[in-house]
C-alpha cells in the first residue's frame, strides 16, 4: 500500500510540459510550479499571485515565505505592476509603501495582511524578462 502512495506522490511532482494552462500561461519544461485551485501557476508559493496571462514561467526558487520567479511577457512593466497590485488587493494585502524607478524598471512594495509584513520586488531583467521576489 505504501508503494501506491509513493507512486501517487511522484506522479503529482512530475515535471510540467511547456504547454499553455489556465490563463494561457506557459511553464518551461521541467519546471515544477505551485498552482492555485483553478490550475493557474503562481509566482509565489506564499502569496496568491497568479502568473500574468500569456506569460512564460522560466524559473522559480522557494525558501519558506521567500521566493523568486522569472518570467517572460510581452506586457509592459506598467501592466505587470498594476496586475500584481490588483491581485494583492483581492488577496487582502494592504500596500504600506513603495518605491518605483522607471529606468531600469523596478518597483519595491512593503505589504501587510493581519500581522504579516513582506517585501515584494518586481524588476525588469531584460526586454521581455521580469523577476518577482518576495522577501
Amino acid at each position: 500500500m505504501r508503494w501506491l502512495w509513493l507512486l501517487i506522490l511522484l506522479a503529482a511532482c512530475a515535471p510540467q510540459q511547456t504547454t499553455p494552462r489556465a490563463g494561457g500561461v506557459v511553464v518551461a519544461t521541467g519546471l515544477l510550479v505551485v498552482r492555485n485551485s483553478a490550475g493557474a501557476p503562481l509566482l509565489s508559493s506564499y502569496l496568491p499571485l497568479a502568473a500574468y496571462p500569456g506569460s512564460t514561467l522560466l524559473s522559480q526558487r522557494y525558501a519558506g515565505r521567500q521566493s523568486e520567479s522569472r518570467f517572460q511577457s510581452e506586457a509592459s512593466f506598467e501592466e505587470l505592476r498594476q496586475y500584481l497590485r490588483d491581485q494583492l488587493r483581492v488577496g487582502g494585502w494592504q500596500i504600506l509603501d513603495g518605491r518605483y524607478q522607471p529606468t531600469p524598471a523596478l518597483e519595491e512594495l512593503r505589504i501587510r495582511r493581519a500581522n504579516d509584513t513582506l517585501r515584494l520586488v518586481l524588476r525588469q531583467v531584460s526586454n521581455w524578462v521580469f523577476a518577482l521576489e518576495v522577501k
